[in-house]
């Protein structure tokens, strides 16, 4: 499952996968992704929680790349990643923000971390 969820006021996007995620999953997502970002300001900042994560097909990794693409042309900020004690996800995310060179990652273990990183409630 894949939703995004925008905060204007702060520039956050909140963007969550959870479970097992399909490509069939990650069209729609695509497709919402395209939809909500024109409305944000560039420098936004983007919360991926991951740690619900359970598995994905491993063709979804194209994907990912081409959502890494669609976010680059709207000039993001901080990209937190939320991985809690999905570790196997840690590793994954780690390679593909390796491979995409997403320098602006980090990796937090909860939510909670992650709003204080951008000084939000």
């Amino acid at each position: 499952m894949t939703s995004i969820r925008l905060d204007l006021e702060n520039n956050v996007v909140f963007i969550k996968l959870s479970g097992v995620v399909s490509v069939e999953d990650g069209k729609k997502f695509l497709v919402e992704l395209m939809a909500s970002l024109p409305d944000m300001k560039p420098g936004f900042s983007i919360i991926n929680d991951i740690s619900e994560l359970r598995i994905f097909d491993p063709a979804y990794m194209e994907v990912l790349e081409k959502g890494h693409d669609i976010i680059n042309q709207y000039s993001p900020g901080k990209v937190i990643r939320v991985i809690g004690n999905a570790k196997d996800t840690l590793f994954k995310f780690a390679k593909f923000d390796v491979e995409v060179r997403a320098e602006k990652s980090e990796f937090v273990p909860d939510m909670e971390t992650a709003m204080q990183i951008l000084n939000l409630k």
